[in-house]
């Protein structure tokens, strides 16, 4: 099952996610949650990965949980988190295939060729932005700042001072893609080849 067609990937996702959404009972999001976990095992995603990535969300949940307890819906806010790392997780199963597998199911799929080649870059893009991001957090670090220790005003000072070479690195990363596009004529031909 590790060598799925990227089809039938985003149709999983898709399915998985939905679900997720259209469950009301916490019994069945936890049933469904369990299903997510086998899925993912099932096309070569360890367990150690998929436990990295819910305690990414770990406190957004927690987050979520305290405002429905405060609200008198504790048993929401439970569904909520449960239902988040459905849909991290069920995420995880488009990093399993290479994005030109993506882009060629997606083309397939009768999709225009400029739409799908955006939203495959769109999935490159997100990675990259992350990288930056905690590039710029250890520089901050390496200054001798400790964001663990400042002050809420203090975090959303350094947070807003850090935001703007990310954002500028985004741009300047996006223009020389969009150089390397033109440059190499993307769209100048209606009849397209594809090598795989």
């Amino acid at each position: 099952m590790r060598n799925l067609d990227p089809r039938t990937k985003m149709m999983l996702v898709f399915c998985l996610s939905s679900a997720s959404l259209m469950v009301e009972n916490l019994v069945g999001m936890c049933a469904l949650l369990g299903v997510t976990c086998v899925c993912l095992f099932m096309v070569g995603v360890g367990v150690s990965r998929q436990k990295r990535q819910i305690l990414s969300i770990v406190k957004i949940i927690i987050f979520l949980v305290i405002i429905q307890l405060l609200a008198g819906q504790g048993l929401l806010g439970v569904q909520l988190g449960v239902r988040m790392c459905i849909l991290v997780l069920s995420a995880l199963i488009l990093f399993t295939g290479e994005s030109r597998d993506y882009l060629l199911a997606l083309v397939q799929m009768r999709m225009p060729f400029e739409l799908a080649y955006m939203i495959i870059l769109t999935m490159q893009f997100f990675p990259c932005l992350r990288e930056e991001a905690q590039d710029v957090y250890y520089s901050v670090q390496l200054r001798g700042v400790d964001l663990k220790k400042a002050s809420l005003g203090e975090k959303i000072h350094l947070y807003k001072k850090m935001c703007i070479p990310i954002l500028s690195g985004a741009l300047a990363r996006a223009k020389d893609t969009s150089i390397a596009m033109e440059a190499r004529g993307f769209c100048s031909s209606k009849n397209r080849t594809y090598m795989r």
